[in-house]
């Protein structure tokens, strides 16, 4: 599934034991869209997944409108 990058609410990064050892990671990404409940969406297996986290945020804070918070449609 795409995920358009002003949907997106929150991005955490995950990884088991195992994941550290071999340098990979998984990626939570929470969204919405329109008035439907939170979508949850989870990269696996992602390698640097603490930068690639990271690089998600400052495209989605770049992306953000300045301005009071309001939720798209």
């Amino acid at each position: 599934d795409d995920v358009e990058i002003f949907r997106i609410r929150d991005v955490v990064s995950t990884r088991d034991v195992y994941q550290r050892l071999v340098g990979i990671g998984d990626i939570v990404l929470k969204s919405v869209e329109g008035r439907s409940p939170e979508e949850v969406h989870v990269l696996k297996g992602v390698p640097d997944p603490i930068g690639v986290s990271e690089a998600i945020r400052t495209v989605w804070n770049k992306s953000r409108p300045r301005g009071p918070a309001v939720t798209v449609d």
